[in-house]
């Protein structure tokens, strides 16, 4: 599997800075995390065929394992963040590790932590670089927020009984 330092981005292919201090740049590390539980694995695998079919991946594409706090319980979210080799950060969301899957990167942020039955933390890290932003510079508008419309597929799953249930596929909401 190929190893490169991945970037957290903050909306930086917009931020040329023109000689303007509005990038600040500082190194941390992430953990790496692996599959616990098998069905996860081929629910990846199946993702990213569907994926790979609807033509929206490509050698940089990572992808988003959300970890949702549902009032039934913790659901699983997969959903495409990028295809620059980066992925954001918000405060909304923890960021709690990095799968490497089938040479994808796969961002695990949630509330609450995943679940050890479904992905558990290795003692590696990943070293990563992040980008913050200068929050005059947010609020200037000199950025223009970007949305990929093709972002093509989001699977929600639940963990019940120790079996993934499908509970969301935006597949079935886009037609």
């Amino acid at each position: 599997m190929k190893r490169i330092i991945f970037l957290i981005l903050i909306i930086t292919q917009f931020c040329a800075s023109k000689g303007q201090n509005t990038v600040f740049v500082r190194y941390d590390s992430i953990p790496i995390y692996e599959i616990a539980h098998s069905d996860f694995e081929n629910i990846l695998d199946s993702f990213i065929v569907k994926e790979k079919k609807l033509e929206c991946i490509d050698d940089n594409t990572v992808f988003r394992i959300g970890v949702l706090d549902m009032m039934y319980g913790t659901s699983i979210q997969l959903s495409q963040t990028s295809r620059e080799n980066s992925f954001n950060v918000n405060d909304n969301f923890d960021s709690f590790g990095l799968l490497h899957y089938k040479d994808y990167l796969f961002q695990i942020v949630g509330r609450v932590p995943i679940s050890n039955k479904i992905l558990k933390m290795t003692d590696e890290k990943q070293i990563i670089a992040v980008y913050d932003l200068d929050p005059d510079y947010i609020n200037s508008s000199k950025i223009h927020w970007y949305i990929d419309e093709e972002w093509c597929t989001t699977w929600i799953y639940s963990l019940e009984d120790d079996k993934f249930v499908l509970t969301y596929n935006s597949e079935n909401y886009n037609q």
